[in-house]
């Protein structure tokens, strides 16, 4: 690929900076789409001003150019943020028209995409990257890659150079090319990265060939290309049009937002075949370097063999397995398939030769067979797929009741899992009581922060370790109220050591899951006063409640369990949250911690861009209908309401004869600690605590009035019965 990515004054470049262009709807002319004009930042400590670009439009001729220049930006990129408008607005740079996201994505339905070069990085000894304008040999390198993409042959019969299989049109919401016209997995770089890539793969078919046609066994010959397609798909993850500079690190960003979801972005980073972050030697190399460590200094172990296949139907005698250890796919988190399907894609043509079988599939679409996929698909359109919660369900329930069978008496099937969405719990739950498995112990373990693919899903730190073994003969029956004092007694053993190893009130409510259901399961059946039996869910929001218990929690001089139940909801939302947005199932899983219903805590908080965060005093101030017996937290809100005024507050309060009520100003001060000073809300309570004296000389003065005025009504009609 050499001659697409020409050296220049003796260099051969890092990567460049593209972007995608588009006709402007008023002018007509062709310019770039960026959302940032920063190239690396200033560092007074190497004296190093930074660099930025410039995009320069020749109105006359309708073309434009880039300068770069030392600095920070010192104009505004096309792309802009506009109040009150859905995404960034494209700002034309020849007429100035304002094209909004609607505009943009039909603009790339229509197929209007161009690409451009506008930045070129090149390896510096002195700064670590620096940045110019690109060359006209540079420029003509990437018109010479479109024209001779265009002819690069097929890799085989229904193998096209340039990848067609389909992008299903319902992954938008996670895999952000569709939404704005990506019709096929091959589109997702631009030309010159395409003809790279298919080089690439290429180049791993035909060493294929030559070395099975050298007398090298199937085996070796599929290990070193296994190994070489690993790198590939290692830069793949770091290409594409989706890959951005790195600017804080001077490094390309990977592909995947949250770990599966693919973004989308208009200007893009594009590595070089040189040397650099994200480039095939820099890959490659580091690849190598972590095999050596895991290689040296250690045991070396026994053989082991790896196999492909379902988990539904494990292909082992019964009983032959000491342990089973399994990470289940994580319910609608994550779609696995439909995220790699880039990844399979490039995989089939690179291993066409040394694993025929590997692009076997009878996907209509070419694309991975997801019909024994254990996931619910997180779509955006009304299709017909199978993946669907009954599908998951039974999915998991089949791979767990096989790893029960294949493992000895005495074998332990242990599962990981962590989730934000209470469902998903559920569903997990259930599926490991219907495979005949009985969960004995539990281990909180720390794993990367996840990301999330819409709101319903909290960004989780931790995951639970579950030992399971078959369900025993001879358990008894449950009292539930006996069982829930047994959970409570687990948890609050186990709450000290969860605090001692640094766990968070969130990861110590997950954590909690498990143990409450080990102290379920040793039971048959858990059944409630009138003889039913007590759903999953009763456990999941006792558990939680259960840390908060065992944790004591003091506001002021009262517990947290004193106040009622609106008020604890929204003192253990702040305490974890603030005035944070969170995740929907956070609120799911507080109702069911205090056994409450959606319309229990109406007015306490507002959704909010597909999260969920505590309301305002104005806006549950309408929707509140004040009494002197309503909950603290209305209360609470009405005086965030009413502003910092001492009249206004002493009257409210007088009104409702709450001005002495002591829950109600250790709720406040709590509240304005929570929310911070920076709050409006936590404003106005940290105002109003600390004229708590004033406000309650007003509110007696008040009282005294109306009394005074009330024993003089009193005299007065006294008097005129007397004639």
């Amino acid at each position: 690929m050499g001659e697409f990515y020409p050296v220049v004054e003796g260099k051969r470049p890092w990567g460049y900076v593209g972007a995608v262009t588009l006709p402007c709807v008023n002018c007509g002319t062709r310019f770039p789409f960026t959302g940032s004009l920063a190239l690396r930042n200033p560092n007074p400590k190497k004296d190093d001003p930074g660099q930025s670009y410039r995009i320069i439009p020749e109105k006359t001729v309708g073309t434009f150019q880039t300068q770069v220049h030392d600095g920070p930006p010192d104009a505004q990129p096309t792309l802009v943020k506009i109040k009150g408008r859905k995404g960034k607005t494209a700002v034309c740079s020849f007429c100035g028209h304002a094209h909004p996201l609607d505009t943009q994505k039909r603009l790339m339905r229509d197929g209007f995409r161009g690409d451009a070069m506008l930045v070129v990085a090149d390896l510096d000894e002195e700064v670590g990257k620096r940045y110019r304008e690109p060359t006209a040999v540079e420029q003509e390198a990437v018109d010479s890659a479109s024209k001779t993409l265009a002819s690069e042959p097929a890799f085989g019969p229904g193998l096209p150079a340039v990848p067609d299989e389909p992008i299903d049109p319902g992954l938008s919401r996670f895999i952000g090319p569709v939404g704005f016209g990506y019709r096929s997995w091959g589109e997702l770089c631009n030309d010159r990265q395409t003809l790279g890539f298919v080089r690439l793969a290429r180049i791993i078919d035909t060493m294929s060939r030559e070395m099975l046609a050298a007398g090298n066994s199937t085996d070796y010959t599929a290990a070193l290309a296994g190994f070489a397609a690993s790198n590939l798909v290692r830069r793949m993850k770091r290409s594409t049009r989706s890959a951005t500079l790195g600017i804080s690190r001077q490094d390309t960003g990977h592909i995947y937002f949250n770990d599966s979801g693919i973004s989308h972005s208009f200007d893009y980073f594009e590595t070089g075949c040189g040397k650099g972050p994200g480039t095939w030697g820099s890959l490659a190399t580091h690849t190598i370097r972590n095999l050596g460590k895991q290689i040296e200094g250690r045991v070396h172990g026994l053989p082991a063999v790896i196999q492909r296949g379902s988990a539904m139907e494990l292909p082992l005698p019964d009983g032959l397995l000491d342990a089973v250890v399994t990470d289940p796919p994580y319910d609608a988190m994550i779609n696995y398939c439909d995220s790699s399907d880039l990844m399979y894609v490039w995989l089939k043509r690179a291993l066409n030769t040394a694993l025929s079988w590997f692009g076997t599939t009878a996907d209509p679409g070419g694309l991975q067979e997801k019909t024994n996929e254990a996931v619910i698909k997180f779509t955006t359109i009304d299709d017909d797929d199978h993946r669907d919660e009954a599908h998951y369900k039974s999915s998991i329930t089949k791979a767990f009741e096989q790893a029960r069978r294949k493992t000895t008496p005495e074998g332990v099937v242990t599962i990981v899992f962590g989730h934000g969405d209470p469902d998903a719990w559920v569903r997990v739950l259930t599926a490991i009581a219907d495979a005949g498995l009985v969960l004995t112990g539990s281990w909180p373990c720390s794993t990367e922060k996840g990301g999330k693919q819409t709101g319903e899903y909290i960004d989780n730190t931790i995951t639970i370790v579950m030992a399971c073994w078959p369900v025993p003969s001879g358990r008894p029956v449950g009292d539930v109220r006996a069982v829930d004092d047994e959970i409570r007694a687990e948890i609050a053993r186990r709450v000290p050591e969860w605090t001692a190893d640094g766990l968070a009130d969130s990861d110590q409510r997950m954590a909690a899951i498990a143990p409450a259901m080990e102290v379920a399961g040793r039971y048959d059946e858990v059944r409630d006063f009138a003889g039913r039996p007590v759903e999953i869910e009763h456990f999941l929001g006792l558990a939680h409640k259960a840390v908060e218990e065992a944790a004591d929690v003091r506001i002021s001089a009262f517990r947290l369990a004193d106040f009622d139940a609106r008020t604890r909801f929204a003192l253990a939302w702040a305490r974890q949250h603030g005035r944070d947005k969170a995740a929907a199932s956070e609120a799911r899983w507080q109702r069911l911690s205090y056994d409450m219903s959606e319309s229990d805590v109406q007015g306490l908080t507002v959704t909010e861009g597909g999260g969920v965060r505590l309301a305002l005093g104005s806006e549950a101030a309408a929707g509140i209908d004040l009494h002197p017996g309503s909950d603290v937290i209305d209360i609470a809100l009405a005086v965030a309401a009413e502003g910092r005024s001492l009249e206004d507050t002493a009257n409210a309060l007088h009104r409702l004869d709450r001005e002495n009520d002591q829950m109600l100003w250790a709720a406040m001060a709590e509240l304005a600690r929570l929310v911070g000073e920076g709050d409006p809300d936590g404003q106005t309570w940290t105002w109003t605590v600390r004229n708590r004296d004033l406000i309650l000389q007003r509110a007696t003065r008040t009282r005294s009035e109306k009394e005074r005025e009330q024993r003089q009504e009193a005299a007065r009609d006294k008097e005129a019965t007397l004639f």
